[in-house]
């Protein structure tokens, strides 16, 4: 029987332009991307603060619960991956729970060759429907529809597909 769980990273972005700069876990797993650190110029206090109002936004929205991932294959889907950043966060943090899979498999729709590299080593298998070896400019150009879904819309999407 399978089991569908939600797992929400946050992003943590620059202040001005929202660039991201990586992603966090509720526990405090994390993922700084240190070249859009160094290039937007980001201090070491603004990072902590981000990380801090972050793990406070996940508190607040109650998105913690008992997970127990033991002798389970866990499949960790993403609708994008430009930088991999929740990815690689919400990776880390399954496998330092207590109850560690059996199994962790990555599975999204596309992702760029170095995305790709990056969310290989935090995994058992990667799954990528297209890997576009040249022409790459954003996660983007492969969708239609390009805008950001809220966590409601992702938990409603999610129970219509338990219930189906």
């Amino acid at each position: 029987m399978s089991q569908h769980i939600q797992l929400i990273p946050r992003k943590l972005t620059d202040i001005d332009n929202k660039e991201h700069a990586g992603a966090i876990m509720e526990d405090g797993t994390a993922h700084i991307d240190e070249e859009i650190v160094k290039l937007l110029s980001l201090h070491h206090e603004y990072i902590e603060k981000e990380k801090a109002y972050q793990i406070q936004e996940m508190r607040r929205r109650n998105s913690s619960l008992n997970y127990n991932f033991k002798d389970k294959t866990v499949i960790l889907v993403d609708d994008r991956a430009a930088a991999g950043a929740t990815l690689i966060v919400a990776a880390r943090w399954i496998r330092n729970q207590p109850r560690k899979p059996k199994r962790l498999i990555i599975a999204l729709p596309v992702a760029n060759k170095e995305t790709a590299t990056l969310l290989e080593q935090e995994c058992d298998r990667l799954e990528i429907i297209t890997k576009p070896s040249t022409g790459f400019r954003s996660v983007g150009q492969y969708y239609q529809d390009f805008g950001q879904i809220s966590d409601e819309q992702v938990i409603q999407i999610m129970n219509n597909r338990i219930r189906a």
